[in-house]
C-alpha cells in the first residue's frame, strides 16, 4: 500500500535568513537617517528662541539708543531666572543655554548646546547673532549648528 505523504507548509532556514538580512539592511540606513532627522528637529529650537530675543533687542535698542549695548536692563539681569531672557523664552529653552554678552562695540546673544542631560549637542555647538551699532545682526555658528539659519528674514 501507498503511503501518502502530507507536506508540511512553512519557510525554509534561507529564506528566512534572507528575510532577517533584509531587515537588517534596512534599519542600518533607517537608524542614522532617524538620528539627524531628530538632531535637525531638535537643533530647530535655537533659532526660534534666538529669534525672538532678537526682535526684543532690536525694540529695546530703538527704545534706549544711547546705552542699549553695555547697560541698562540688557546687560544686567540677561540670564537671571527673572532676567528678560527668561521671559521671553521661558520652558521654551530645553536643549540650549542663551546669553546675552555686553559690549561697546558688537553685543551678542549666544545659544549653547548642551543644555540639561541631552548628549545632542555640546558646549562646540553654538549659533551666536552679533548686533551692529544699529541693531542690525550677524550671524556666525559652529558644530552642529553650522548650517542652521534664522527662521526669519531678521539676518542682516
Amino acid at each position: 500500500m501507498l503511503a501518502i505523504t502530507k507536506k508540511e507548509g512553512g519557510f525554509t532556514l534561507i529564506e528566512l535568513l534572507i528575510v532577517v538580512v533584509i531587515i537588517g539592511i534596512l534599519a542600518a540606513v533607517a537608524v542614522p537617517m532617524y538620528t539627524r532627522y531628530i538632531t535637525t528637529a531638535k537643533a530647530a529650537e535655537a533659532p526660534t528662541n534666538m529669534t525672538a530675543l532678537i526682535q526684543y533687542v532690536q525694540s529695546y535698542a530703538r527704545a534706549h539708543p544711547s546705552d542699549w549695548r553695555t547697560s541698562g536692563l540688557l546687560a544686567t539681569n540677561a540670564t537671571d531666572s527673572s532676567g528678560w531672557m527668561n521671559e521671553i523664552i521661558g520652558t521654551d529653552a530645553v536643549y540650549f543655554d542663551y546669553s546675552f554678552t555686553a559690549d561697546s562695540s558688537s553685543p551678542y546673544i549666544t545659544a549653547t548646546g548642551g543644555r540639561g542631560s541631552t548628549t545632542d549637542f555640546s558646549s562646540s555647538d553654538y549659533l551666536r547673532a552679533t548686533f551692529d551699532a544699529d541693531a542690525d545682526v550677524t550671524w556666525s555658528s559652529a558644530g552642529k549648528l553650522q548650517d542652521v539659519q534664522p527662521a526669519n528674514g531678521s539676518e542682516s
